[in-house]
């Protein structure tokens, strides 16, 4: 394998809306394709591999490693990203990593906060991931690039944000499950309280699958009166009950100033984060994951096998 600076990994996500690919050379970005893509994931996503690598001047075997984005998200996509990365790398004969779906989501936010460079803290037995620089990404003629900036919006300006100096925030990534749930989990991150401190984001809870009303118990356990960013594509679904609850505001109406809201550039995990985050797992396991035992993380049945158990029951 390259040298661990210089591995060329690739990072894939189809957890969501997004169909969604990036490529890094150890921390440098190199490029980035995200578009819009519901229900077709399968057309899109070996086309946009296709595209970056050409775009990078580099072909599909000089890559040395992949990421992938593993859930909670649509089932049908997670299914069609883990597939293709796994079928990459057992072709290749490259190693392969899984991400949490969650922790990249998590992770937009705190380049907003920070300003800087970013880590996740490792807690208990969670991942511990962590990036290279903030970065901006070309566009393309016909496609859909992210780029980092200044992308949030607050409930009002009494939220005051970015975070003052040594303050703690809390982080909560907020992505619609349907049938009135949402997968979520609590991070935490405190802001630099000198020039040299880099920002950590510690995750204090596993990825959970809630109904609204868990998830405002499971809050008020890690809140405690903390500054809330929510993050997620679950945001218009549920954003006014946030604000009635946390802010004591009616829906449509600003106030409180207890939460942010993420605006739509964020909700979704960035490829080149998850080919970040897989470059450091490389660097300290150069094996990578097991092939045959990485598999999506659902957090509950898929509808399809939900309806299936339900009928042999019933029968």
């Amino acid at each position: 394998m390259t040298n661990d600076k210089s591995l060329l990994i690739l990072g894939i996500d189809t957890s969501g809306e997004y169909c969604s690919v990036g490529l890094v050379q150890g921390e440098r970005v190199l490029g980035e394709i995200s578009e819009s893509a519901p229900q077709k994931h399968s057309d899109q996503l070996i086309p946009f591999i296709d595209k970056i690598l050409k775009d990078s001047h580099l072909k599909i075997q000089d890559v040395d490693g992949i990421a992938v984005s593993l859930g909670p998200g649509s089932f049908t996509g997670l299914r069609v990203g883990v597939a293709t990365a796994k079928a990459l790398a057992q072709g290749l004969e490259i190693p392969i990593v899984g991400v949490r779906t969650l922790d990249m989501i998590a992770l937009n936010a705190v380049e907003y906060c920070s300003g800087r460079p970013w880590s996740v803290e490792k807690s208990s037995k969670l991942d511990h991931y962590s990036s290279g620089r903030p970065w901006s990404v070309e566009k393309s003629s016909k496609l859909d690039h992210y780029s980092s900036g200044r992308v949030y919006s607050a409930i009002d300006s009494r939220a005051g944000y970015p975070p003052k100096a040594g303050r703690t925030t809390t982080i909560c990534p907020i992505v619609d499950a349907r049938k009135q749930q949402i997968y979520t989990a609590v991070y935490k991150i405190k802001s630099k309280s000198r020039r040299t401190e880099e920002p950590k984001l510690k995750k204090m809870t596993k990825d959970l699958v809630l109904t609204i009303d868990e998830f405002f118990k499971l809050l008020m356990t890690y809140n405690s009166r903390l500054m809330t960013v929510f993050i997620g594509n679950a945001i218009p679904v549920y954003g006014d009950v946030i604000k009635e609850k946390l802010c004591g505001c009616p829906p449509g109406v600003g106030g409180g100033g207890q939460a942010i809201f993420a605006t739509k550039e964020l909700w979704y995990p960035r490829a080149s984060n998850i080919a970040l985050a897989g470059l450091e797992k490389l660097q300290q396991n150069k094996k990578g994951d097991n092939l045959f035992k990485l598999k999506p993380i659902y957090l509950r049945e898929p509808d399809i096998r939900a309806k299936a158990l339900s009928y042999m029951v019933q029968g």
